[in-house]
């Protein structure tokens, strides 16, 4: 915005988000322009969303009494504005949308505002410093059609809705969608029973920077359903922000096989979704929303004392200030003789100084001695300075003689002596809070005297499997039986990202013994992890053993492989449950996104996740659209520089031999169904913590 102050001049201006759609059949920004013109200052659009959701965006307080309403939309004076209070602090539940008109004196108070949340400048927080300075802010509470775009799953649905209400494009998206859920628009619907497989994945001429885009998600039915519909007038349920937790998409959900991937090999072309039954828009849930919910929800352990060694790899959870000065003493840096400064300032290779060497100190000596003018002690690196010298010179600028030696330079005072507390003085912070204790900091805490440290504690992880196809790494499994891989695997995976893990292996299968081991694992453990296969319905008896204990939610998740997830708070404690899917590829996939951020999380690690590169796909890659996709693969350095990346298998069979050989995991996100061979795709690195 402050770039569009060279040209707006001193006249009001409109600004207009792009990622908030407004129906053209109503008239909002002329209105906001009428307001304007009669109130003067700056109008905003405001939406009444309710008091659940009115954290999730900047809501005003209004001045109180009856408003005069302009063609079905009432204008409100706005007194105060704050940018996403808590629900329970928050002034109404009159939610800022993307439409303003402003003052030009806004740009003056733009330019005065610190920045707020995330480190951006808040339009939010100048408006509301407009007010406090008395310019009027008007808002016209909005009662139309409204499109929020801000996530890719919004976006899906408000191209559908768009789409399926115009009469030019609603009989063609008619017939490439099939539906009978309420959800779905009514001029998007058909029969079930003219389901066919498959969908439409959108023109082949089309098609963004990273691979084309679906023109109309299958999202009417199986997979796809509510992905393009919110079964309500927008302006009556706004969506969700992608990242935030809490909406309707927290309610349980119902799983489906997850898409498979067609390989590269086998013909190209988008991945087809099956025909299954609908899955309701309150049942499914981004992978952003799902991670969130975890995050929000786990503790921070209280710190624990530890010995500097043992607190290798946490962080500092104390100020550590200096008990003593670093060094205690004035010592040589070097091995040479300590002299005084005047007596070789003079010295050069053509016409050395010569001195009289009068003794020798070493490291560890504790006698104190002294020089004179002339004199000269040979001293080690390490050793005690005497007194009235105040430089070293190094040996190998002298001739290195025992009775006299001969100065070839003079270096200025204080080269190469090292005073009391030139490193540290006392008092002076040594290891702060936060700081990673690595060796060099075991090296400062032990030469400040502390033996013991106050440290952020490895979080205690308990990890479980559930199945009872299961049998133990040891016991020859039977037709029909699996070895429990997941315990080991999880077990090494929350190791390598930092926490204390306890593999406590298979679930029993009787009720008693289940829910006894459930209850133990929450009483020792900060997090919970479970990984099996769980049933749509939950009347799997570990999923009813989990819901006895407390609040657990299953869902779907639009991420492949393993959308079937879940998550929950349990027992007196409320202990974070994570529940992953029980095939071993998708339990590893689904650790890096979900649990691995949580420990870190709680180690108390500013960077929660695996930094990503973009490299070059070296084959074609395909994903079904609306889920995120996760494939193995191999990164490498190209020789011309940046990184190449090709895919472990195709991404349909769940083999852990490949998986063994990947070194990264390709993420193509919900809006792509295919990258050409050298697009670019984001790229995660799975490097061991080791």
């Amino acid at each position: 915005m402050l770039q569009a102050a060279a040209f707006v001049g001193d006249e009001p201006f409109a600004v207009l988000l792009g990622d908030d759609l407004i129906d053209a059949r109503d008239h909002l920004l002329e209105h906001m322009l009428a307001v304007q013109a009669e109130h003067g200052g700056s109008v905003i659009a405001l939406l009444d969303v309710g008091r659940e959701n009115i954290d999730k965006y900047g809501a005003v307080a209004i001045e109180p009494g009856a408003h005069p309403v302009m063609d079905g939309d009432e204008v409100v004076r706005v007194t105060g504005l704050v940018e996403k209070p808590p629900v329970d602090e928050a002034p109404s539940s009159l939610a800022i949308i993307g439409r303003y008109v402003l003052s030009p004196t806004v740009f003056e108070v733009l330019r005065e505002t610190a920045p707020g949340r995330g480190g951006e400048i808040q339009l939010t927080d100048a408006l509301a410093t407009l007010v406090e300075r008395g310019e009027p802010v008007h808002g016209v509470v909005f009662s139309g059609r409204r499109y929020d775009t801000g996530d890719r799953l919004d976006y899906l649905k408000a191209v559908v809705r768009l789409a399926s209400e115009r009469d030019d494009l609603g009989p063609r998206c008619a017939r490439g969608c099939a539906s009978s859920s309420p959800t779905c628009p009514p001029r998007a619907r058909r029969r079930p029973d003219r389901l066919r497989q498959g969908h439409h994945r959108g023109d082949e001429r089309s098609g963004g920077r990273r691979g084309r885009r679906g023109r109309c998600a299958q999202g009417l039915s199986g997979h796809g359903a509510g992905r393009h519909a919110d079964g309500g007038a927008p302006a009556e349920r706004p969506a969700d922000d992608a990242r935030r937790p809490g909406g309707d998409a927290d309610a349980p959900g119902e799983f489906t096989e997850p898409p498979r991937a067609r390989s590269p090999g086998r013909g190209r072309g988008p991945i087809p979704l099956p025909a299954t039954e609908s899955v309701p828009l309150d049942r499914i849930c981004t992978v952003e929303r799902h991670l969130d919910e975890i995050l929000a929800a786990v503790p921070q352990p209280h710190p624990i004392e530890l010995a500097v060694l043992d607190a290798q790899g946490l962080l500092c959870a104390e100020e550590v200030a200096s008990q003593r000065a670093l060094p205690a003493f004035d010592q040589a840096a070097l091995d040479g003789y300590a002299a005084r400064a005047e007596d070789v300032e003079a010295a050069l290779p053509q016409v050395p100084v010569e001195l009289a060497v009068v003794g020798e100190s070493v490291a560890g000596a504790s006698a104190p001695s002294s020089i004179g003018p002339g004199l000269a002690l040979k001293v080690a690196a390490g050793a005690m300075l005497p007194a009235g010298a105040d430089v070293v010179v190094p040996a190998v600028w002298t001739d290195q003689g025992t009775v006299r030696v001969a100065v070839l330079a003079g270096p200025p005072a204080g080269s190469y002596v090292r005073r009391t507390g030139d490193d540290v003085a006392p008092g002076d912070p040594a290891v702060q809070v936060g700081t990673p204790i690595g060796p060099a900091q075991i090296s400062l805490l032990a030469a400040v005297g502390r033996e013991r440290v106050l440290v952020r504690p490895r979080p205690r992880i308990a990890v479980l499997s559930a199945g009872t196809e299961l049998v133990d790494i040891g016991t020859a499994p039977s037709p029909g039986q699996v070895v429990d891989v997941n315990s080991y695997s999880l077990a090494a995976a929350a190791r390598d990202a930092g926490a204390e893990a306890y593999r406590s292996g298979i679930l029993p299968t009787d009720p008693r013994r289940l829910r006894e081991v459930l209850e133990s694992q929450l009483l020792r453990s900060d997090l919970v992890l479970v990984a099996g296969t769980f049933a749509a319905g939950g009347f799997d008896p570990v999923q009813e053993a989990l819901a006895e204990l407390g609040d657990m939610r299953f869902r779907q998740v639009t991420m492949h492989p393993g959308p079937a997830q879940g998550f929950g708070r349990l027992g007196r404690d409320e202990i974070p449950v994570i529940c992953i899917p029980g095939e071993p590829v998708a339990a590893l996939v689904a650790f890096e996104v979900f649990v691995r951020p949580a420990i870190r999380l709680m180690l108390g690690k500013r960077q929660l996740f695996r930094r990503t590169v973009q490299a070059v796909a070296g084959q074609q890659l395909v994903s079904p659209l609306g889920y995120r996709q996760y494939l193995h693969g191999t990164v490498m350095r190209h020789p011309d520089g940046g990184y190449v990346v090709e895919p472990v298998g195709d991404g349909t069979e769940a083999l852990l031999a490949r998986m063994a050989r990947a070194n990264c995991l390709i993420v193509v996100d919900e809006d792509v169904t295919e990258v050409a061979a050298g697009g670019l795709v984001t790229v995660m690195p799975l490097l061991l913590g080791g």
